[in-house]
């Protein structure tokens, strides 16, 4: 389904952009994938972090032709 689909993309937009940021998007322990560096300048340096975000890839659906 076409809902599915796009769901799926805005999942792993939100996934691309927590990463990013350098923040953690599986929690504590050995599996996490927290980038101390990174989420260290985003916290310090809005301006930074906003950029961090800005270069993510976007999807979008327009008229049954899909963008990546």
């Amino acid at each position: 389904m076409i809902g599915d689909w796009l769901t799926g993309l805005m999942l792993k937009y939100h996934r691309e952009v927590i990463s990013a940021t350098g923040d953690r998007c599986w929690g504590y322990g050995p599996n996490t994938n927290y980038n101390l560096n990174l989420f260290g300048k985003c916290s310090q340096d809005f301006t930074f972090c906003l950029n961090q975000i800005e270069n993510v890839d976007k999807y979008t659906y327009d008229e049954g032709t899909y963008y990546f």
